[in-house]
């Protein structure tokens, strides 16, 4: 059998093949992410290339109205097949991610017969952390039915360290952020082909989490006026509860022998969380402040509808076109409390109920065009959103419409039988995540706090690729994106209070340039891997505050992973990487490393298999400063590291191979936007 190779390169799309890797596969969907070239993950915040603004997928399903914070923690690395990393989407995909589209496949059973799974898995970097769970597959003749599920218990531990200037006082704050989610989840569902022609099937999906810690704050204040120092303990105890139900249905129809086909995919997801949380500050001088609580009931509702029509014109010539249709509801009620002689009483002024709706009505049309040697495809997608953000506790509501017209195209062209070219165009859209938009503001300490901006517009990119392939792999890539009204996550001080709050703002102009350069390592037998290095530069020009930004950076980042095998059993991995200095809105990052080992020794015929991986063996902390305006802020970000995993797995029953089809789910775009943050 063929090896699969970590990188595969097509037109506009990187799929990074991850299922047979070792570092990384006990953790979480962010430990995985960490693998992917040009992907980085900071305090759970994804960028791609410099850009935050990343759309996330799960098996084509969007995931906005799930926290991303939550996701990245929580969904267990071992049930990650191939990650995709789609610069240049075509008309099909819905046109939100201007930073790019990322689609985490999930491993399908795809065998006959009865069968299933096994696994657990346990880790110790700080504290400890495990996982087990179980799958289960049965598929005869025309029906397939599966169930899967497992608990997970993935700890982390963040802190974040902020060092503000302002006149003759320093700001110094440092939040110690650990995190206990407890997990279940189950997945099932089935198929059923009513003829060689005619599919249908029905899957339903349960999440529930419940994460209670509490953040710790230390805040000292040095005034050289006075050459005195102030400081103050803040705790956040917080109880975090979320419930995820959503169910898809779907429904495929092949028309006729020539290709002719009908899709339809519909889904309704539903989230719901009941969080709370009590802070309390114990201040070193003679100053009250008063605790204060809040209640922040949410509940998320999506439907989505998708239909796609497949033409073949010719044996070259297919014509694609499809209709979509969304509705999503957004209902979050922040009920505050600040103490009053020993009581809590409501805070009008931080309480909030806001609703947002939106409902977003789509088209597309899409040729494709296919010989021997050249592959072309050129679309036109058409996208018209109607959005309403509404205040209850003050009555005021934000209205949008957006009508656009959003084009792309790609082409393939051969240059010998194992050197290509690809070449692809796409106009996208990012529009506002919900969480942005809410006004509701949510306290690190006294003196910091983040807020929602109900003023934001949707970013708009234009967006270029040319690369070089060897026999489909990424060898060489070209890439340039211009976007407007750019959504960046930035920080503002008040220099009489000395209060600084982060939020999210359009500023006006962003263009990058980017080049990368791939290289597998296949120096002798059994060795497997790749590296490369990706260089960008990026410049903004925007006015923001009292000045005009106009800052540009080049950064570099350079990767390398290989695995080797000893015996046909045992296969050890290695992977490094490094990033230069770089540009995040008005932040400028210094650079950054990581190192991670592990080893896997498979048993009785390949049913079970044990792995062990030490990653970040080797790391350097993200740090960061912030000079603009009246701001001079030094920031830090460390994480736990040196984490010891051991996974082990056994599969049980037939193993005889039988393709399952896959079925996308409708709502390609609006479960992402809920679950990113500021």
């Amino acid at each position: 059998m063929a090896k699969v190779p970590f990188l595969e390169q097509q037109a506009g799309k990187m799929i990074v093949n991850v299922s047979d890797h070792i570092t990384g596969v006990g953790g979480s969907m962010r430990d995985v992410m960490k693998k992917v070239p040009g992907i980085m993950v900071i305090n759970n915040k994804i960028s791609m290339a410099g850009n935050q603004n990343v759309t996330i997928l799960i098996d084509g399903r969007p995931t906005q109205y799930l926290d991303m914070q939550t996701l990245m923690s929580e969904l267990p690395a071992e049930d990650i097949d191939k990650i995709e990393v789609i610069s240049q989407p075509d008309a099909t995909m819905d046109a939100t991610g201007t930073g790019g589209v990322i689609n985490i496949k999930l491993k399908k059973n795809r065998l006959s017969g009865t069968n299933g799974a096994v696994w657990s898995g346990f880790g110790y970097g700080e504290v400890s952390k495990y996982s087990l769970g179980g799958s289960l597959n049965h598929r005869k003749n025309k029906f397939n039915i599966f169930v899967n599920g497992g608990y997970s218990y993935n700890t982390s531990v963040e802190n974040l360290i902020l060092e503000r200037r302002i006149g003759d006082d320093t700001y110094n704050q440092n939040t110690s952020q650990p995190s206990y989610p407890k997990t279940y989840r189950i997945n099932s569902g089935f198929d059923y082909d009513f003829t060689d022609k005619q599919s249908f099937g029905i899957t339903i999906k349960h999440v529930q989490s419940n994460n209670d810690r509490t953040h710790e704050n230390n805040t000292s204040i040095k005034s050289l006026d006075t050459d005195t120092v102030f400081e103050l303990e803040t705790f956040n105890k917080m109880s975090r509860k979320w419930i995820y139900n959503s169910a898809n249905l779907y429904y495929n129809y092949e028309i006729d022998s020539i290709g002719t086909k009908l899709n339809f995919t519909t889904n309704y997801g539903s989230y719901k969380n009941d969080n709370a949380s009590t802070i309390s500050t114990n201040a070193l001088f003679d100053v009250n402040y008063p605790s204060q609580q809040n209640k922040e009931p949410g509940l998320t509702d999506i439907y989505a509808a998708k239909l796609d029509f497949t033409l073949p014109l010719n044996k070259k010539f297919k014509l694609t076109s499809g209709l979509k249709y969304s509705y999503a509801n957004v209902d979050s009620d922040l009920q505050a409390f600040i103490e009053n002689n020993n009581t809590f009483i409501n805070n009008t002024s931080l309480s909030n109920h806001f609703i947002f709706t939106e409902n977003i009505y789509s088209a597309y049309i899409m040729q494709n065009y296919n010989t021997k040697k050249i592959s072309f495809n050129a679309g036109l997608r058409y996208e018209h959103s109607i959005s309403d953000g509404h205040s209850v506790t003050i009555d005021s509501t934000n209205n949008r419409t957006i009508s656009k017209l959003f084009p792309s195209a790609g082409l393939t062209i051969p240059i010998s039988k194992k050197l290509g070219t690809n070449y692809a165009y796409s106009y996208r859209i990012q529009r506002p995540s919900y969480n942005t938009l809410n006004p509701f503001i949510s306290y690190l300490d006294p003196y910091t706090f983040e807020k929602g901006n109900t003023d934001l517009k949707p970013e708009l990119t234009h967006s270029g690729k040319f690369s070089l392939t060897y026999e489909n792999q990424p060898f060489f890539n070209l890439e340039y994106n211009k976007t407007d009204d750019v959504l960046m996550f930035v920080t503002q001080q008040d220099d009489n209070s000395g209060v600084s709050f982060a939020t999210t703002v359009n500023l006006e102009q962003l263009e990058k340039y980017s080049a990368s350069l791939f290289f597998p390592i296949e120096f002798f037998e059994n060795l497997e891997g790749y590296g490369g290095i990706i260089t960008l530069y990026q410049k903004y020009e925007a006015p923001y505050l009292d000045a005009i930004y106009n800052k540009e950076k080049f950064n570099y980042t350079l990767f390398i992973e290989a695995s080797y095998g000893i015996t046909k059993t045992l296969k050890v991995e290695a992977s490094a990487w490094y990033t230069s200095s770089s540009l995040e809105g008005i932040m400028e990052s210094n650079p950054l490393y990581g190192v991670s080992f592990g080893a896997k020794k498979t048993f009785f015929d390949n049913r079970l298999s044990v792995s062990m991986s030490l990653d970040d063996a080797f790391y350097e902390f993200w740090t960061a400063n912030i000079v603009y305006s009246n701001m001079d802020v030094d920031l830090k970000s460390t994480w736990e590291t040196r984490i010891f995993r051991i996974n082990m797995s056994y599969k049980f029953g037939n193993r005889f191979l039988k393709k399952r089809k896959y079925q996308k789910n409708s709502a390609q775009e609006e479960l992402n936007r809920a679950n990113q943050k500021k």
